[in-house]
């Protein structure tokens, strides 16, 4: 009897509406088939399946992880937010989305560097939000700093600086 290494051996019936029938009577051909087995039961296909659904728990997971914080809490991005808001807010992740709700026509955000955040002038190129609901995910770790450059209100506390781990 030969030595069985992870194969298994099943019949197969050839339906009557196939051509294959033996020669000598009219019944239909049985043949062996093969079944290779893995080492892990699954199913054909599963390990791209498997692969698909520990990626996308991966992505919630990320996703759940994340905070979205309204900037200025229940008054939103206004005169005097400044830093007393932020303080028991930090430090922040990468990935938490800052919330920036406000009269669109009154203020603006203004994602600046140290220098423009304690001169209250944004640079050359700095990124301007105008929308009124502007959300803004923090991507990497470090100081983040963010002014409104409407004449006079930064210096009124229109401005905040977090730390992103």
């Amino acid at each position: 009897m030969p030595i069985n290494r992870g194969r298994s051996f099943q019949a197969q019936t050839i339906p009557a509406s196939s051509s294959a029938f033996h020669p000598v009577s009219s019944s239909p051909i049985t043949r062996p088939a093969v079944t290779v087995s893995s080492p892990l039961p699954m199913a054909p296909g599963s390990v791209g399946k498997v692969a698909t659904v520990l990626m996308v728990l991966c992505c919630v997971i990320f996703v759940a992880q994340a905070a979205v914080i309204p900037v200025g809490g229940g008054t939103g991005w206004t005169f005097g937010v400044g830093n007393s808001w932020a303080r028991g807010k930090q430090p922040l992740a990468v990935g938490d989305v800052l919330v920036f709700q406000y009269a669109a026509d009154e203020h603006n955000v203004v994602q600046v560097d140290q220098n423009g955040y304690n001169s209250c002038k944004a640079g050359v190129g700095s990124p301007v939000h105008t929308s009124g609901d502007d959300r803004i995910t923090l991507t990497e770790s470090g100081k983040h700093f963010f002014i409104c450059t409407f004449p006079g209100h930064c210096s009124e506390g229109m401005r905040i600086a977090v730390t992103v781990n």
